[in-house]
């Protein structure tokens, strides 16, 4: 019986797959930027699939880079992520999905972002809920990943394993409860970490034992009780946020300007005078 049931949902979910165009358009004030959306989409219970494109990226890509493909969605794009879709969008230095029904991913839909260009990928403010160990496993070259405002409640400990080259990571407004200490391990480049508005309860000691580049640490609202990391080894740090969390384990460190994000060698010095105070201070307030 459950045999015959599943065959059945099978059958349904293929007979609910629609053909679709991909459309877009460059928008004359920036030239770098391609707005894409898809055609005859009327339901987010179809499977899409994109079938030719009608505009041509490649040749586009030849005469000027860096290019960004933004996607213009709407609530009856499917909860899966367009079938065919990325394979007319190679060698893109930025692609943003933003703001749909998306609640399934997987690695071969990322496989045609890979090129040599350093890669921006956007997929904030949907629904996904679970990332496969191996979704960004072919994207070596990606350079900042946004999956912020979805629905995300864990991260495989080996999800960066082959992002070599990342240097930033924002996951903030998910139902995350912990970092895996080998989540940056393969990061040696990785310097900034937004993760605000999760449920993260602890930071392990060794979270950050290969990112000596680290600069920014953005952390709160959480229900973060214990913070382990030695930030003293962090030597290029500018900016640490843990405020709004458990108890008394509500505190910041910054050598910002209100109006200044650059850091010069001034704000180094501070930050290298600063920070074994700011450890004192983790070590007093925020230790189980």
């Amino acid at each position: 019986m459950w045999k015959f049931l599943i065959s059945l949902a099978l059958i349904l979910a293929l007979s609910s797959s629609i053909e679709v165009r991909l459309e877009c358009k460059t928008d004359i004030r920036l030239n770098e930027e391609i707005y894409c959306w898809l055609t005859n989409v009327l339901s987010s219970e179809h499977q899409v699939t994109v079938t030719e494109s009608s505009f041509n990226v490649t040749n586009h890509l030849q005469h000027q880079q860096p290019i960004n493909i933004i996607f213009i969605g709407n609530e009856n794009y499917p909860e899966y992520f367009p079938k065919n879709l990325t394979q007319y969008l190679t060698g893109v230095s930025g692609f943003m999905y933003d703001d749909t029904s998306l609640k399934y991913i997987q690695r071969n839909d990322f496989t045609a972002l890979a090129s040599n260009n350093p890669l921006i990928l956007h997929l904030r403010s949907n629904e996904i809920e679970v990332i496969p160990y191996d979704t960004f496993y072919d994207l070596i070259n990606l350079l900042y990943l946004d999956m912020s405002s979805n629905r995300i409640k864990s991260l495989p400990s080996n999800l960066l394993i082959n992002s070599v080259g990342l240097h930033s990571l924002s996951i903030s407004g998910n139902d995350l409860t912990e970092l895996h200490h080998n989540l940056f391990i393969n990061c040696p480049q990785f310097y900034d970490l937004t993760a605000e508005f999760n449920q993260i309860q602890d930071i392990h000691v060794d979270l950050f034992r290969n990112n000596p580049n680290m600069t920014s640490i953005s952390m709160m609202d959480n229900k973060i009780r214990n913070i382990n990391v030695d930030f003293r080894k962090l030597k290029f740090l500018k900016f640490a946020d843990f405020r709004n969390n458990f108890e008394s384990c509500d505190v910041i460190f910054s050598t910002l300007t209100p109006d200044d994000k650059d850091f010069d060698e001034v704000d180094q010095r501070k930050a290298m005078t600063n920070i074994p105070k700011f450890q004192r201070k983790i070590e007093k307030v925020c230790k189980a």
